[in-house]
């Protein structure tokens, strides 16, 4: 089983190294490690060239325009040699053993996508948080489209969501379904990658074993705690009715009113950080008005403030693991 590991790039040079080296390090070694510059404005060139200068699978690609970690992944696949493909972002990194145990997987359940349970990793603290999938009632779990729109939920606070995870998948099954990374989308594009793939028969398994590991806080390639920008969650709501249109003929009444549901979630998550954004550069005025206009969106705010402070005073009740 040949991997080629993709992994976009754009501005990372203090931290790309260890994203590298982990790749390298796998006891499955793969056939290339892909890094996709795209148009960064530091160093990252200069340091993939050097660590490439040590690592013979490693290759640099680069874009001919800035265009987002979509349109990098997309110059990757395209690239790709191998017959199975390994995402890894840029601030993240690897256990050393994950290819050869996913492989494992991948070669005894013969499906199309396997991920495993990421490790979240405190980048302050240089720490192990806790595995992120700490809900899997089993050793593993097959992903369906109901569950990929139920549990990427964010006030849904039993579920973890499913968008984060980081599979191995079938080159082949992207190319035979002609399906890429949307390069529209600034946000949720994985997510929208594996519902595509799910309407098109993907097989998609998650095991409980934690060789991902995660970093947060996302570094400045992502976005800070206290950032001014605001995420384009309408986006994945804007793709519910494309979605429903496309796929009409596999849609049955349940999968499209969670789907709905989904897309209005997403929409309320949208408002929650354009609501925030107000808060936090001190328009007060129209934070509240934000609000008012939108009582269902109080009503959540509140309840997800409950929730928190609940966790805070029972910390060990709500660690526990939920198999619901």
């Amino acid at each position: 089983m040949d991997f080629s590991v993709i992994i976009p790039a754009y501005n990372v040079s203090g931290i790309i190294g260890r994203a590298i080296r982990s790749a390298a390090a796998q006891t499955l070694p793969p056939l290339e490690i892909l890094v996709v510059d795209d148009c960064s404005t530091d160093n990252t060139v200069e340091v993939v060239k050097a660590l490439a200068s040590e690592i013979p699978s490693l290759r640099l690609l680069s874009s001919l325009a800035n265009g987002g970690p979509s349109a990098a992944r997309n110059i990757g696949l395209r690239a790709a040699k191998g017959d199975w493909i390994a995402l890894l972002d840029s601030d993240d990194a690897w256990k050393p053993g994950r290819l050869k145990r996913l492989s494992e997987v991948a070669s005894a359940t013969s499906v199309d996508f396997v991920a495993d349970n990421l490790v979240l990793w405190d980048a302050v603290a240089d720490a192990q948080v806790k595995p992120f999938y700490y809900d899997l009632a089993a050793r593993q779990k097959q992903i369906t489209l109901l569950d990929m729109f139920r549990a990427d939920d964010n006030f849904n606070f039993s579920k973890a969501s499913y968008a984060l995870m980081k599979p191995i998948f079938r080159r082949n099954f992207l190319v035979e379904h002609k399906i890429e990374y949307n390069e529209r989308m600034k946000i949720g594009e994985d997510f929208n990658l594996f519902v595509e793939s799910l309407f098109n028969g993907a097989k998609i398994v998650l095991i409980q074993d934690s060789y991902y590991i995660y970093s947060m806080p996302r570094p400045p390639s992502g976005r800070s705690p206290h950032s001014r920008s605001v995420y384009r969650f309408d986006g994945l709501t804007e793709q519910i009715p494309i979605l429903e249109s496309k796929y009409q003929d596999r849609i049955d009444p349940e999968l499209k009113r969670t789907m709905r549901n989904y897309g209005k979630t997403m929409m309320m998550l949208y408002h929650s950080d354009v609501a925030r954004q107000y808060r936090w550069k001190g328009k007060y005025a129209k934070y509240i008005a934000y609000l008012v206009a939108r009582p269902e969106l109080t009503r959540r705010l509140v309840f997800r403030a409950a929730i928190k402070t609940w966790k805070n005073r029972f910390p060990l009740i709500a660690l526990r693991p939920d198999h619901d």
